[in-house]
């Protein structure tokens, strides 16, 4: 990708001009990514592969399940973090823990809020939402959601307190549609 990107670009000596900075730095990563661990990865991928189809095989409908993410929240160091965001790779990285075999081995996956737990070292209000993340056989898009429903299910049904919104919550869709049937009354 980063040979390509750096062949068809129109400013040899800048290649990386008007591409965002996350991107940038994947492409300048990859540019930097010798060829040897480039095919000594694709050889994990194939042998992951592999194993997992001999699973999916072994028993059909498995959905390997996993936490979404091992961080309950985003830590927040200051009122700055809000106004203007984060910029944290190793908080990002560690974010993305769970969701790297889904991704790697093209598998379809899918992540459901399952109840909440209190924020990390007592900062903020209120609960953060925590969830679980279901990876499927290639091609069981349908089970998956099948596999979400419930779990919303049992968020809303099971689970103390239900789905929590914020105080703040706005439902723009209930917004649109009241407005729209006042549309429609008014021009009867």
């Amino acid at each position: 990708m980063a040979v390509r990107a750096r062949s068809q670009a129109l400013n040899k000596k800048n290649w990386l001009t008007g591409l965002n900075p996350a991107n940038k730095v994947l492409l300048a990563v990859g540019n930097q990514t010798p060829a040897q661990d480039y095919i000594l990865a694709q050889q994990l991928r194939n042998i992951l592969m592999q194993h997992l189809a001999f699973l999916y095989k072994q028993y059909p409908g498995m959905i390997i399940v996993s936490p979404a993410t091992p961080m309950a929240g985003w830590p927040i160091a200051s009122l700055n973090d809000l106004k203007y965001g984060i910029t944290d790779g190793n908080t990002s990285i560690r974010n993305m823990e769970y969701v790297w075999l889904a991704n790697f081995c093209g598998n379809p996956a899918i992540s459901c809020p399952v109840g909440y737990v209190e924020p990390a070292r007592g900062k903020g209000e209120g609960k953060v939402p925590v969830g679980l993340m279901g990876i499927g056989d290639w091609g069981s898009e349908d089970a998956l959601l099948a596999w979400g429903r419930e779990a919303e299910v049992y968020l809303n049904e099971v689970y103390e307190g239900g789905r929590r919104k914020p105080a703040d919550w706005v439902d723009v869709f209930v917004n649109s549609s009241s407005k729209e049937s006042a549309k429609a009354s008014a021009s009867k």
